[in-house]
């Protein structure tokens, strides 16, 4: 239950920092085609914005090794906590290794 919050929020923050950095990059990229603006910010944006190829391998990326590193910490906090010795279900009682 709280595991599953906790997931469900850092999905859903991920989700939307990823919405915002696409969005982001489309706004400045239609900012700096109708102004016409130069620098090496947007020159940055330009190349950001004909190559959302690579963009989207990043954020693949940073999914995946945000899940490496959820389920790495998960099995260490498990592993050090003497009262849950492995991953066992609920059984009928709700307590954790009765079957």
């Amino acid at each position: 239950p709280l595991r599953k919050l906790r997931y469900n929020l850092i999905i859903t923050a991920a989700s939307a920092a990823t919405a915002i950095l696409i969005g982001g990059i489309e706004t400045f990229w239609l900012i700096d085609g109708q102004l016409s603006l130069g620098g090496r910010f947007w020159i940055l944006i330009a190349r950001l914005n004909n190559d959302f190829g690579s963009v989207g391998y990043a954020i693949v990326g940073i999914f995946l090794a945000s899940w490496v590193c959820s389920v790495v910490l998960f099995r260490l906090r498990r592993s050090g906590d003497p009262a849950t010795p492995g991953l066992q279900r609920a059984g009928p009682s709700g307590r954790r290794g009765s079957s």
